[in-house]
């Protein structure tokens, strides 16, 4: 236990550093980022939440309670209008930012590419590798390119709902483990 407070201690210090270093004014304390990444000053991101090391995250992004984003995972948007003729793309202008949503709980794996105004809600996961162009539903797994469903993430609607209760509740403390536990 004495390790683990210590730990969470130097882990809260490197988190401060962070939000300071990034501007991140909307970042909840709790909230854990890895090194190396490219964030956007208007995130907002809330409880508990983990950001890997090497994201790249563009303007307009919410990032709800306890969701985790896996390493090298982008934000992006279709950032210039590409369409007129007379202008090369450069010159041409940006087209009005779309939001990004988050929501609660949401696992999104190592590598994925989330495009401007998806939302991702409550429960989902992300598997690695996926270019998200649609929104997910609450508590399915998709993957691929573009995303599909591929699975429920529980297996009744009774797990679900509690679940969705669970996250409606407001966010509080938990042990984030620090091995691999057995099932």
């Amino acid at each position: 236990m004495k390790n683990n407070t210590l730990h969470n201690f130097f882990r809260n210090i490197k988190s401060a550093f962070m939000r300071r270093k990034y501007g991140l004014r909307n970042v909840h304390k709790t909230v854990y980022l890895g090194k190396n990444s490219d964030i956007s000053r208007d995130i907002t991101v809330n409880e508990y939440a983990y950001i890997g090391p090497n994201c790249l995250i563009g303007p307009g992004v919410t990032i709800d309670a306890y969701s985790m984003i896996g390493p090298g995972v982008s934000f992006v948007g279709a950032d210039h209008i590409f369409s007129k003729p007379e202008v090369a793309v450069i010159f041409s202008g940006r087209p009005k930012k779309e939001n990004t949503y988050i929501g609660k709980d949401v696992w999104i794996g190592a590598g994925c590419i989330i495009m401007a105004g998806v939302s991702i809600n409550h429960g989902a996961v992300v598997a690695a590798g996926t270019i998200v162009t649609k929104d997910i539903d609450a508590c399915e797994i998709h993957g691929g390119n573009p995303n599909k469903k591929i699975k429920d993430r529980f297996e009744n609607d009774n797990d679900k709902d509690k679940h969705l209760r669970y996250l409606a509740e407001p966010p509080k403390p938990g042990i984030f483990p620090s091995k691999i536990l057995e099932s």
